[in-house]
């Protein structure tokens, strides 16, 4: 499919140029050689990734347990059963935790988040606003508008004090990755608590997230979005019932999921059509160039009876208890991480206790589009510089790569619900100790330290893959260097022979 797209404008380039000149043989000739070009060099350079068969070795070592023994979930009986007893009158307050770059998206995502909830009154964000211009998160109109679905009155921003920020920004002890530019304000009568630093300061979304988990407040839940979704009507209730459905099946569940994508320029109130709320499944994909685990979302034709446990977690949504805050809180000293976020909170929050779970049904959507906005990628050395570090703990903390120096390994980050002498003796940012990561790896059939990816990492363990819209996930990047290789050497006499003969048509074509 991307041969085609990136071939189509090409073809009719040439297309239009040869019958300018009169001549149709001239013009399928041309349309040819260009396709076969794209088309070689498209497909040895991987773009076509997305919508191609995965080239995933398929190792058969450490064979593991049968999908029921790992992916289980209860009866229907049951799920009407807990449903009955403690839906969605378990009423409690929401922490949501949103970090947003430069995105304009934010006012319209805050405003579906309100419009869809039953009980928006229980609604607290924390957010975390990164901007280059220093421009505010919402215009004045916006917030007004916001402030009435939340019931309150407009007001001038109040004063928000966060010790704990302070002594971030402030203290002096800490080896910050950015100035102490920043400040603090309450908005829409405390519903929200923003930190606006500057975009140039930025290190990445868990730096960013880091910091706004440190804005709530002791609020029941938590509940971590992006800056750019869309809600479904009274998901609020939905959340609570499918969790406390899970709180039957384990002790510390998490709902996450990738959302599926919705148009940019969708009003809050988007309504997609029945068969848009499948939910998709987060699967394994392919290790990158860099050795790290990118995961993917597997979209399904149906929607599932119950939640099903699931061995990946998403960034863009997650949604559960808040005592996820004290016991696997955001590490500050993964800077600059994007691809490895998300693979490395699924084997912390396994390793704590906690199990995840996909939703039953599409309970919001996902803006994929970054074209529209400003990204922190931008800023590349940066980036370049701090991302080497980053990888190196990640890989150690996933059993593939050697310990840090010590250098690397920095204490005393403020940790939500745990006191100063516990954070300052260990490092609190990483794995548990109620499971092992062996034990993650066999659950989710993959290895960190082989490189590997088995069957059910591929689907999520999910036994029908004629349920799922996209038959497989993504297939792995070629090597560094192998796409140019072969293509020049294999590709290139042969397209070089093809030009030649289409020059020649092209010389014999035109006037004398």
């Amino acid at each position: 499919i991307s041969q085609q797209v990136a071939c189509r404008p090409l073809f009719a380039f040439t297309c239009e140029l040869s019958m300018r000149r009169g001549s149709h043989a001239l013009s399928c000739l041309a349309g040819f050689v260009v396709c076969a070009c794209s088309s070689c060099w498209i497909g040895l350079w991987g773009l076509d990734r997305p919508f191609a068969v995965p080239r995933v070795h398929r190792s058969t070592k450490h064979a593991p347990r049968p999908i029921h023994a790992r992916f289980a979930v209860a009866g229907s009986a049951e799920v009407v059963e807990a449903l009955a007893e403690s839906p969605s009158e378990e009423e409690g307050r929401v922490f949501v935790s949103v970090a947003a770059f430069c995105d304009p998206e934010l006012s319209a995502t805050l405003r579906s988040m309100l419009t869809q909830a039953r009980r928006p009154e229980l609604l607290f964000v924390g957010l975390v606003w990164q901007s280059f211009e220093d421009e505010d998160p919402l215009s004045r109109e916006e917030l007004a508008d916001l402030s009435a679905l939340w019931g309150v009155k407009d007001g001038d921003a109040e004063v928000y004090e966060n010790p704990v920020l302070t002594e971030i920004f402030e203290g002096g002890k800490l080896p910050l990755p950015a100035s102490p530019k920043y400040s603090c304000a309450e908005l829409a009568g405390g519903h929200i608590r923003l930190l606006k630093i500057r975009a140039q300061d930025a290190r990445g979304p868990c730096w960013a997230r880091y910091l706004a988990q440190h804005m709530w407040a002791g609020e029941d839940f938590y509940m971590q979005v992006d800056s750019h979704m869309r809600f479904v009507p009274q998901w609020d209730d939905e959340m609570r019932a499918q969790l406390a459905w899970c709180g039957r099946q384990s002790e510390k569940p998490v709902l996450s999921t990738y959302g599926r994508n919705y148009p940019l320029g969708s009003p809050p109130d988007w309504d997609p059509p029945e068969t848009y709320k499948t939910p998709g499944l987060i699967c394994a994909g392919f290790f990158d160039s860099n050795g790290v685990l990118n995961i993917q979302s597997r979209p399904l034709k149906d929607k599932l009876e119950n939640p099903r446990r699931n061995p990946f977690w998403s960034g863009h949504f997650s949604f559960s208890s808040s005592k996820v805050l004290k016991e696997v809180p955001y590490d500050p000293q993964c800077l600059m991480l994007l691809f490895g976020e998300e693979p490395l909170m699924a084997a912390r929050l396994f390793t704590h206790g906690w199990d995840v779970y996909t939703p039953s049904e599409g309970l919001l959507f996902h803006l994929w589009d970054r074209d529209y906005r400003r990204t922190f990628f931008e800023m590349k050395q940066i980036y370049d510089e701090l991302l080497p570090r980053t990888l190196r703990r990640v890989f150690w903390l996933l059993g593939s790569g050697p310990e840090p120096p010590a250098s690397e390994q920095q204490r005393g980050w403020p940790h939500p619900g745990r006191n100063a002498a516990e954070v300052e003796s260990s490092d609190t940012f990483g794995l548990g100790t109620s499971r092992s990561l062996e034990e993650y790896e066999r659950m989710a059939d993959l290895s960190y330290h082989d490189r590997r990816i088995g069957d059910l990492a591929l689907s999520a363990g999910f036994p029908d893959f004629d349920q799922f819209l996209v038959p497989e996930a993504a297939p792995p990047p070629p090597p560094d260097g192998a796409a140019s290789a072969i293509f020049f050497v294999v590709c290139a006499p042969v397209v070089l022979g093809a030009l030649q003969l289409a020059w020649s048509a092209v010389q014999s074509a035109l006037p004398q």
